[in-house]
């Protein structure tokens, strides 16, 4: 079994996007970061699911194993793994 994937962006107006190659893997990372299920994102079914990230956890996400990246490959991976 490959280990999951979750990125996430530099704070943009106090958030951070979090995302992972699955919704179990992000579920999973979210929870491990003190971060509910019911804060979790997938407006309208537009297959982006994702976490907001407040820019006070962002240090504390990566240092939990979050990948920090740019917004392009955020793009990219949810193509990959959710359209």
């Amino acid at each position: 079994m490959s280990e999951a994937i979750i990125l996430i962006v530099s704070p943009k107006n106090g958030y951070s996007h979090l995302v992972a190659d699955t919704l179990e893997n992000l579920h999973f990372f979210a929870n491990s970061v003190g971060y509910k299920r019911c804060w979790f994102h997938n407006k309208r079914g537009k297959k982006r699911p994702h976490y907001d990230i407040n820019e006070v956890d962002f240090d504390r996400v990566v240092e939990a194993g979050a990948i920090h990246v740019h917004s392009y490959e955020i793009i990219n991976l949810l193509k990959k793994y959710y359209s």
